[in-house]
């Protein structure tokens, strides 16, 4: 059975995250699932006083999956960067990052460490939680960004990344980004923007950080794909208001649903 922090990362990136190793209360590594050692890697996560630092670890033969990051990282510096900034808004400290070679060069090389200061106003897991995912998110971004069939990832497009892409199968869908709800959540947190409610409270470790993010302007109704930040473009419903606000289209925002409620509800 997977763990909460494993679950909890496995659904905000869409990928599969394992814990390796762990010393309770110490150190902890992750490892995202199908890439295996040697030709991988991990992100540990050690406890220094009232910090956690973070560091991306490459296994001794991973030659490869480097040059695929930093190809990856050439062409999509821009994404991974706005995905660095928004984390550093949230309270991740980085103490190194990929830097590219100007323009049009190539980075100087795939690294990235973080730290995060402990908050007594905020849980220990919710604070090993964001120092993982200062790591995993923005490398899990750079797998799906590489061309390479041999490196995997599954996580949808990249932040602040383009939406609304159209696909045609049996039926039409458009394309929302993992890593956009990710960052949505990080922001704004897992209570209802409209009526309070948090799964978390009412359900506890069954509620997993469950919560649903809601499109300000509805994903189906862009002409062409456009990018959304997550930041002013998204919030976070329960699932009752957000099956209220798509009673009408346009949807309902959540000052008007808010209107809507009854006093004693």
């Amino acid at each position: 059975m997977s763990s909460p922090l494993e679950s909890a990362l496995s659904d905000l990136l869409n990928t599969a995250i394992e814990i390796e190793a762990a010393a309770p209360g110490t150190r902890f590594s992750l490892r995202v699932k199908g890439i295996d050692r040697p030709h991988g890697f991990s992100v540990d996560v050690q406890r220094r006083f009232s910090w956690l630092e973070a560091s991306l670890q490459f296994d001794r033969l991973s030659s490869h999956l480097k040059n695929h990051l930093m190809e990856s990282y050439s062409r999509q510096a821009q994404q991974f960067e706005t995905s660095v900034a928004t984390l550093t808004s949230c309270g991740v400290e980085y103490r190194s990052v990929p830097k590219s070679g100007g323009p049009a060069g190539p980075p100087e090389g795939i690294q990235i460490s973080s730290r995060l200061q402990l908050d007594s106003q905020a849980s220990v897991w919710d604070a090993e939680r964001l120092s993982a995912l200062s790591i995993l998110l923005p490398i899990v971004q750079l797998l799906d960004n590489s061309e390479s069939p041999d490196v995997p990832g599954s996580m949808s497009p990249e932040v602040y990344d383009v939406e609304g892409e159209v696909s045609y199968g049996w039926s039409r869908r458009y394309e929302r980004s993992q890593a956009n709800r990710a960052l949505a959540i990080e922001l704004h947190g897992r209570t209802c923007a409209v009526c309070g409610f948090n799964f978390d409270d009412c359900y506890g470790t069954l509620a997993g950080g469950y919560v649903e993010i809601h499109h300000l302007v509805p994903v189906s109704s862009m002409d062409v794909p456009k990018v959304v930040d997550p930041r002013t473009d998204l919030v976070p419903l329960c699932a009752n208001c957000h099956r209220m606000a798509h009673r009408r289209w346009p949807p309902y925002t959540p000052t008007e649903l808010q209107a809507s409620r009854h006093p004693n509800s």
